[in-house]
């Protein structure tokens, strides 16, 4: 089974790409356009380019937007914990703790998504929960 780290442009570095090739995850990222030379009609709108890399080099172009579009998950729990939930908010330094934190938050997370016993979209389940407080 072939697994990937599916990461926005802040993670995609030799660095990090590295090392998840050295634990076995392939890496597909998003690359800054900042960086790039826009074609003429593309310049200053942020939303006309989108660069993509991958270090599994036998996907073609397809396939790997593909598979970069179930990033999409990710970033709606990212948007929903942050604005929901104050995940941006915990100030803790210990890695523990961090991680203690994260699991709380995802659990929550989580069970906002499954209040009725069922799936449900994570704005449900979180006006539910917020009636029942």
């Amino acid at each position: 089974m072939i697994s990937y780290f599916l990461c926005d442009s802040w993670y995609t570095t030799a660095k990090v790409m590295d090392s998840f090739i050295r634990k076995g995850f392939y890496t597909i990222g998003a690359l800054k356009t900042n960086w790039i030379i826009y074609p003429k009609e593309a310049f200053g709108n942020p939303k006309a380019l989108w660069i993509f890399i991958s270090t599994n080099v036998e996907l073609s172009t397809q396939e790997l937007l593909d598979t970069y579009t179930k990033r999409w998950r990710i970033e709606l729990f990212f948007r929903q914990s942050k604005g929901k939930l104050a995940l941006d908010k915990y100030q803790m330094r210990f890695r523990k703790r961090i991680q203690r934190y994260w699991l709380i938050m995802s659990l929550v997370h989580y069970l906002c998504c499954i209040y009725s016993g069922e799936f449900c979209t994570f704005e449900e389940g979180y006006s539910y929960m917020q009636k029942q407080v």
